[in-house]
């Protein structure tokens, strides 16, 4: 069922140690039954030029209010709700902004809504200064959607802020004479896209298949040694969250789990996991390297017949044509994947911060999608993108990122 395409990269709560001989066959369970509603996307709204200079002339800082994020560059906000009607589509997003003045002004802005109508008219709503308001009218914006899919694709809107929204910024971050908010502010670009996929009555269970064994990264000539290193890998909140309704993980081999976090209304959950560096190489001079980890993280959901492990990842760094994570997968059940390597999600380190300091290099925030080899780990369920995305802009099948760091003699 859709439960499988989680599988492979998740984890929840606080995993506990196994062993690498704990991949037990599943014994008869009851399956579930739908329906199964599968929400999924993301809207960010990348402040202007001429918003970036009228909240820096009053003294305004911005700051994001989880789960909404940087991992693209941009300011990124989860999809948590999506209601359709005969009017209008209503998407729901999770975590906001802050807005931080002088003398210790602050004004949160969270519950963020937009509202698509049909008419081709879109707004932005907010919980702000203590109720509902309309914050943005958003302008130009290129809309697709396709009720019979559940998706909707909108692209270059132009939020321009609303005179209510203009009033309640001026008071509540005391912004008086020329440092004053105008209606119609240009606050920036807005891009967002949103997925609601419904399974019903009682779905079959999936079969997970493993692609072809990628070859090994040659050492180019002239690569410098890595003597030591780092693997970060965050896994997609929204992933995590579904897995906690019944699934368990566990760490092992020196694989490490991040500290439970608090992410919207989820309990505290396990987001991220850290794996021992081994080896690897790089070459400055095109900004290449590849790391190589050690450790596992297993899997085990028997409801949906989920029991894998994955394992020793090679990190591959080589643009955002080449750039991907490779394990080492190996599972039962469901997922009968064949203890081989295996493409799990390719990278775009150019989305990445990337920072030097000395001889160590630090690209954090590498966001993952899934391509076209790697669809049969997740039972064909997500698309892959398709081709490399190039536009920082554009929406494509994000499945966490990475942060690695790494140095050299």
């Amino acid at each position: 069922m859709v439960g499988v395409l989680v599988c492979l990269i998740l984890a929840i709560g606080s995993p506990v140690p196994a062993g690498a001989a704990d991949l037990v066959p599943c014994t008869a369970v009851t399956p579930p039954v739908g329906p199964v509603v599968e929400i999924d996307g993301e809207a960010s709204i990348t402040l202007s030029a001429a918003a970036t200079r009228k909240l820096k002339a009053g003294g305004v800082r911005t700051r994001l209010i989880k789960p909404a994020n940087l991992d693209t560059g941009r300011p990124t906000y989860p999809v948590g709700a999506i209601s359709f009607s005969k009017t209008s589509l209503r998407i729901g997003l999770k975590g906001g902004f802050k807005l931080l003045g002088k003398k210790s002004r602050t004004l949160p802005v969270k519950g963020l809504v937009a509202v698509v109508r049909v008419s081709g008219k879109t707004v932005i709503n907010a919980k702000l200064a203590g109720g509902q308001k309309r914050l943005f009218e958003v302008r130009g914006a290129k809309v697709s959607r396709d009720l019979t899919a559940g998706t909707l694709d909108l692209s270059a809107g132009r939020a321009k802020m609303t005179p209510i929204a203009a009033k309640t910024f001026n008071k509540r971050l005391g912004l008086t004479k020329k440092m004053r908010l105008k209606a119609g502010l240009d606050w920036g670009r807005l891009e967002l896209f949103a997925s609601r996929t419904v399974t019903p009555g009682e779905p079959d269970d999936p079969v997970g298949e493993a692609p072809q064994e990628p070859p090994v990264k040659v050492r180019p000539a002239g690569a410098q040694d890595v003597t030591t290193g780092t693997i970060d890998w965050r896994v997609r909140e929204s992933f995590i969250q579904y897995v906690n309704s019944g699934a368990g993980a566990a760490v092992y081999d020196g694989a490490t789990a991040g500290p439970p976090e608090t992410v919207g209304s989820a309990p505290p959950l396990t987001y991220g996991f850290f794996f021992p560096f081994s080896s690897g190489w790089s070459q400055d001079s095109d900004e290449s390297a590849t790391i190589y980890g050690s450790g596992a993280v297993g899997f085990k959901n028997c409801r949906n017949t989920i029991n894998f492990t994955v394992a020793d990842p090679e990190i591959e760094l080589d643009g955002d044509g080449n750039s991907r994570i490779i394990f080492r997968v190996n599972g039962l059940d469901g997922t009968p994947f064949p203890h081989s390597r295996a493409v799990v999600v390719k990278l775009l380190p150019s989305f990445g911060t990337r920072t030097v300091s000395g001889n160590t290099v630090t690209i954090s925030g590498i966001p993952g999608y899934i391509p076209e080899e790697s669809t049969g780990i997740f039972a064909g369920f997500y698309p892959p993108y398709p081709g490399t995305p190039t536009d920082p802009q554009a929406e494509f099948s994000k499945f966490g990122s990475i942060t690695v760091s790494y140095t050299t003699p």
